[in-house]
């Protein structure tokens, strides 16, 4: 059944899962707009006048400087139609946008790599994937991602 055009989509995984690319796909196919978690989280901190130099230092230093409530509350302003939210990596994230957009799309992307023992978040991944709406494996080639974006898409979003 379709759904409202323009539902917000939450995309989360580990680093490296392809949650981004992901994210800039969906953006192509359904004319959405991405929004970067970690973008989000690296400008807040700015503000704060705290330097990240990594990226997957920026969950860690956020929360040094800031609430949950912080986060949860900055997760929910930039959530909105037609708005791909890349990179949302804690559970209670997903569940609070959950509680706000009841139509909202969770779509974990998920590749199995060494590295991911060492993913700050790697606990909280498992429980996002049996949470999601859609699971998409990591995919090589963009053309394979399309077809499966598009494959998997065709009941949750209209195409007019």
């Amino acid at each position: 059944m379709n759904r409202t055009k323009q539902q917000p989509i939450i995309v989360s995984g580990i680093s490296g899962a392809g949650k981004t690319t992901f994210a800039q796909r969906a953006e192509k196919l359904f004319q959405y707009r991405v929004v970067n978690v970690g973008e989000i989280l690296r400008a807040e901190l700015t503000k704060r006048s705290v330097t990240c130099v990594n990226n997957i230092a920026i969950g860690f230093q956020f929360f040094r400087h800031a609430t949950m409530d912080e986060y949860l509350a900055l997760l929910l302003t930039h959530t909105g139609e037609g708005v791909v939210l890349d990179g949302v990596r804690l559970v209670r994230g997903v569940e609070h946008i959950r509680q706000h957009w009841l139509q909202c799309i969770h779509v974990h992307c998920e590749r199995e790599m060494k590295a991911a023992s060492e993913d700050p978040f790697l606990l909280d991944s498992q429980y996002l994937r049996n949470m999601a709406d859609i699971v998409i494996p990591y995919q090589k080639k963009i053309s394979d991602l399309d077809v499966l974006i598009q494959k998997e898409f065709k009941n949750w979003i209209s195409h007019s």
